[in-house]
């Protein structure tokens, strides 16, 4: 599995991070650079988006970094939303989801894409019709681009026994689990808009 890291810079919180997970990242970063190019329309003209041009290899199960791969260099992307206001931890979600099934549960992904303008939104807090259109398209163009080759990521998790910390809070017990990972085969964007609390998803 190879990982591939977009940086975003220029904005208030900057530097952002996105992780997309790929069976062969370099075939697909043309499509990265499109699915962003994409989105653009709603994100600030301050913010600059940035593809890097290789990474790292992971094995899935164990999290174990075992070598790195080499793609091509990719223009940046800049913000090209007309008005410039926007708050710097907001913006809107996209779901990754796969046909996995772990812990009862389907596995999924998602994708921050935060700051966008304020022009993207509705008095209601929700997406704006035409940016939520917009969202969902380049989310379902860049699925059609990389699908089978684009995955989501379930880490490895170490077991843990129940405890009660300094404070008396008491923690339950977890099962340890294996990683694994699965084919991205369908997108969504909800209409809601949310708040990035780190800057790294």
């Amino acid at each position: 599995m190879q990982r591939q890291r977009v940086v975003w810079t220029g904005f208030k919180g900057a530097p952002g991070l996105t992780t997309f997970y790929f069976n062969d990242a370099a075939a697909s970063q043309g499509a990265v650079h499109n699915f962003w190019s994409a989105m653009a329309v709603l994100l600030p003209s301050v913010v600059t988006i940035s593809i890097e041009p290789g990474g790292d290899v992971i094995e899935d199960t164990t999290g174990a970094l075992t070598g790195v791969w080499a793609g091509s260099l990719q223009a940046p992307i800049v913000g090209g939303a007309v008005g410039g206001v926007y708050s710097a931890p907001a913006g809107l979600l996209v779901r990754w989801e796969t046909l996995v099934i772990r812990s009862g549960s389907r596995l999924r992904g998602r994708t921050f894409v935060v700051p966008v303008v304020t022009g993207a939104y509705q008095s209601d807090g929700t997406l704006e019709p035409a940016s939520l259109a917009a969202a969902q398209l380049a989310a379902s163009d860049f699925v059609g681009a990389v699908t089978p080759n684009m995955l989501v990521w379930q880490r490895p998790r170490v077991a843990r026994a129940a405890s009660v910390n300094g404070y008396g809070k008491p923690s339950k017990a977890l099962a340890g689990r294996a990683g694994s990972s699965g084919v991205v085969v369908q997108s969504s964007v909800p209409d809601e808009a949310v708040v990035l609390r780190s800057r790294r998803d």
